[in-house]
């Protein structure tokens, strides 16, 4: 009966050790879940910014693509005039600049 009363005693001993192993093991996982979650917080705050700063991007991208093809038709008008005349010095000078460009002439 003694033996059994002392492994029961060890085995209780075990038990409330391996315990405290646990508490400190859960309370390990309590703080990294904690700043992990702090990390997706932070995360998602600057995935709104950055989808903020994409819609207003587009914005821009949409405001400029009208004056691109403002400036492209202005361009191809131009192109026009200079080539009724192609051969002026000015229509040599300004052709090369629209070729640079990457303007062609318009048939």
């Amino acid at each position: 009966m003694e033996g059994q009363l002392h492994d029961m005693t060890k085995q209780r001993d075990t038990l409330i050790d391996d315990l405290s192993w646990y508490k400190a093991k859960v309370n390990r996982l309590e703080e990294n879940n904690d700043r992990l979650t702090d990390g997706v917080k932070t995360l998602e705050i600057e995935n709104a910014n950055k989808l903020t700063l994409n819609w207003e991007l587009k914005g821009y991208a949409d405001m400029y693509k009208g004056d691109s093809d403002e400036y492209k038709t202005l361009l191809s008008e131009f192109s026009q005039h200079i080539g009724n005349k192609p051969s002026s010095s000015t229509y040599k000078y300004f052709r090369a600049k629209l070729d640079g460009l990457g303007i062609e002439e318009d048939d």
